[in-house]
């Protein structure tokens, strides 16, 4: 596939005509193990197409398609498992895994990870799936401004990603470069379910730690009164009146 002086490719117009006839008669010009070139916007046709919500044209586009492809990287220096995340559905983001397993490990300019991306567009599903192929995720992973998993699922209110997070016994202490907890963000952001998810959670590890590891919990029973969470019954559940 090569691209025109504007640095596009001639499929350009699929994307303007949305035709299948159209789209069949170019899968078929196409050899096998075609390399799809990154056009001038700093994007492939496969990327292009998961924005444009052609996940059958990817999907049939994948047999014939160089696995290089699949390694462009937009000017924000995202991958198209990044686009998947947020654009796609549970099996096309698998279906990348198992062709390039190492794009899950890739972070954009910013350190923004395919894990963040994940959460922050609530995709529990597909987490359960990356956590079940590659179990040493680390979910806690912070982007260059400071921000966890849990302030990008937080943020954008994503509670199936945030009872997710909750299960693998993420870091809800964690602040950002901004000094913000996921708490502060909850507040912020107006999302009280979030909030009360995360609150839940972090009220049940103190109560737990506080027989197996008392330090660990006295450090959440300051990190609590200091992000101002505990009511008087919270303090009363965690007989720290």
């Amino acid at each position: 596939m090569e691209l025109n002086q504007d640095g596009n490719s001639s499929w350009a117009i699929l994307f303007e005509k949305r035709s299948d006839e159209i789209f069949q008669l170019c899968k078929n010009s196409l050899d096998k193990n075609t390399f799809l070139p990154r056009e001038k916007d700093g994007k492939n046709f496969l990327q292009k197409a998961l924005e444009a919500n052609e996940s059958d044209w990817f999907q049939e586009l994948m047999p014939l398609v160089n696995k290089e492809s699949l390694f462009n990287l937009n000017e924000d220096g995202k991958s198209i498992l990044h686009i998947a995340a947020a654009y796609s559905e549970e099996e096309i983001v698998e279906r990348i895994l198992e062709a390039k397993p190492e794009l899950l490990n890739h972070v954009s300019k910013n350190k923004y990870s395919p894990l963040h991306t994940f959460c922050e567009y609530d995709q529990a599903k597909i987490c359960k799936l990356v956590n079940k192929k590659f179990p040493n995720v680390d979910w806690d992973t912070k982007d260059t401004d400071g921000n966890s998993c849990l302030h990008y699922a937080v943020e954008n209110d994503a509670t199936q990603a945030i009872e997710f997070l909750i299960s693998e016994k993420v870091d809800c202490t964690l602040l950002n470069n901004e000094g913000d907890s996921a708490f502060a963000i909850a507040v912020r952001e107006k999302n009280h379910h979030s909030y009360k998810l995360i609150k839940t959670y972090l009220i049940e590890e103190i109560l737990f730690k506080k027989e197996s590891n008392p330090p660990l919990a006295e450090n959440w029973i300051q990190f609590g009164k200091s992000q101002n969470i505990f009511k008087p019954e919270d303090l009363a559940q965690l007989k720290i009146l």
